[in-house]
């Protein structure tokens, strides 16, 4: 009983995380849907999500090449490098963090005199909450990469959402209605106690590498390699936060809000999705290793029934009740619900064709994946874009629904024109139908 319980700690643990970080993240935005004036959300919105994504610039992207590099280092006794890996993750982000605030605090006082707009000193606060948020991907990187799992995950995916959610039903009981400036403050407040929390928990985590030398010698190599993956990780775990900011371009600011709330509400579904994928990835990498096609076409045929049926299912419950889910935020949004079916086209799109790129990682591929998300991300752009100068707030949604579409099935076209394993779902009926039949 307890050799079971040691074995499914970790990942229960990690599954809770992401539930309860998700489920506090709902919270807050039906908060904030219920509290606040429609434009004054949907700016606070984009707003949050500029700092998530500044966060990733703030960090260069170089910790994605933690989890390699410190092992490597570690294994090979070569512990100089890996001092001189840790320190130099910290130092961009401790150099690249004020210079992206001064360098757009800048250009923000050229353009206007900003101390007398609250919108443009809300900005301000997000420039600052980036240095907090590339603070929290770094330590959650090195913290992964000393086998910290935990410690990793539960900042950034639980903890900041509860002391920002903490933080607002305190401001909304005590003070009255936040603005968007409010609101980015008090997501500073939260990234910067989630920051505070990951140092205690991880302090002395380093001290198997302690010493007194420090070698970066190996600096090109680990940019290299972060920025090789940091498109498809901006893209495959930023795109709500990218789909917001695109919007933002050509959308009301009412009409960004009701777009994030949509988009919370289809993250739920995704979520089921990615929870399905994640679940095989152990099992998926071994029999890629050994070469072993048969079962692994089963085990991808029976993910793949498993997720396509209930997003169906979900796809028929908000084409029927649709508005009535809306409604739970509010007057503005209840009339949106033709935006929940044609979201739905992504995690049905992800269902339909497979866990490609879960494929092309495991199988040593991922370089493949650079210029397809760098692709993806300025088509997403120009599609969300096109799709508001044609038909407003419906065009966005498409926009984002086609640029899932396209990717999905990309990668599914990509691994069975390098492999010639059909990932789709079409291939999975078809061996349902033929074991019925035998």
């Amino acid at each position: 009983m307890l050799k079971l319980f040691h074995l499914y700690a970790v990942p229960a643990t990690l599954v809770g995380l992401r539930i309860s970080g998700a489920a506090a993240a709902f919270a807050v935005s039906l908060l904030l849907a219920r509290n606040m004036d429609t434009a004054q959300m949907g700016q606070a919105m984009v707003l949050m999500s500029l700092a998530i994504l500044l966060g990733s610039v703030a960090s260069a992207g170089i910790e994605a090449g933690a989890v390699r590099f410190i092992a490597k280092y570690r294994q090979a006794e070569q512990l100089e490098k890996a001092r001189g890996f840790i320190w130099l993750n910290r130092r961009i982000v401790c150099l690249f963090g004020p210079a992206i605030f001064l360098a757009a605090a800048c250009a923000i006082w050229a353009h206007s005199a900003w101390g007398q707009s609250p919108l443009n000193v809300a900005l301000m606060m997000a420039l600052v909450t980036a240095c907090a948020t590339g603070f929290l991907r770094v330590g959650a990187a090195h913290a992964l990469a000393f086998g910290k799992v935990v410690a990793s995950l539960a900042p950034s995916t639980f903890i900041r959402q509860v002391f920002f959610l903490t933080a607002l039903v305190f401001y909304i009981s005590f003070i009255g209605r936040p603005t968007a400036l409010q609101v980015i403050s008090l997501f500073l407040v939260g990234n910067v106690l989630a920051v505070v929390v990951q140092w205690i928990w991880c302090h002395g985590m380093t001290s198997s590498i302690e010493g007194s030398g420090r070698d970066v010698s190996d600096w090109g190599e680990w940019l290299r390699f972060g920025l090789s993956l940091a498109p498809a990780l901006l893209f495959v775990q930023y795109a709500r936060d990218l789909t917001l900011i695109f919007s933002a371009w050509g959308l009301r600011s009412e009409d960004v809000a009701i777009l994030g709330i949509v988009t919370a509400i289809i993250a739920f579904v995704k979520f089921a999705v990615a929870a399905i994928n994640q679940s095989i990835t152990t099992k998926m990498a071994k029999l890629i290793a050994e070469d072993r096609h048969a079962e692994l076409a089963d085990l991808i045929n029976t993910s793949n029934h498993m997720k396509f049926w209930p997003v169906l299912i979900c796809f028929g419950i908000f084409a029927v009740f649709g508005e009535s889910i809306l409604s739970i935020f509010g007057e503005p949004f209840s009339d949106h619900s033709n935006l929940l079916l044609i979201l739905m086209l992504e995690p049905l799109a992800l269902a339909f064709f497979g866990p490609g790129g879960q494929y092309i990682s495991l199988s040593g591929r991922q370089r493949a994946l650079l210029p397809a998300a760098l692709v993806a991300i300025v088509f997403m752009m120009v599609a969300i874009n096109a799709g508001i100068w044609g038909f407003g707030l419906p065009g966005a949604a498409f926009g984002v629904a086609v640029t899932w579409i396209a990717w999905s099935s990309y990668l599914a076209f990509y691994v069975r024109k390098q492999t010639g394993l059909d990932l789709t779902f079409i291939t999975s009926l078809k061996a349902l139908m033929k074991k019925q039949t035998t």
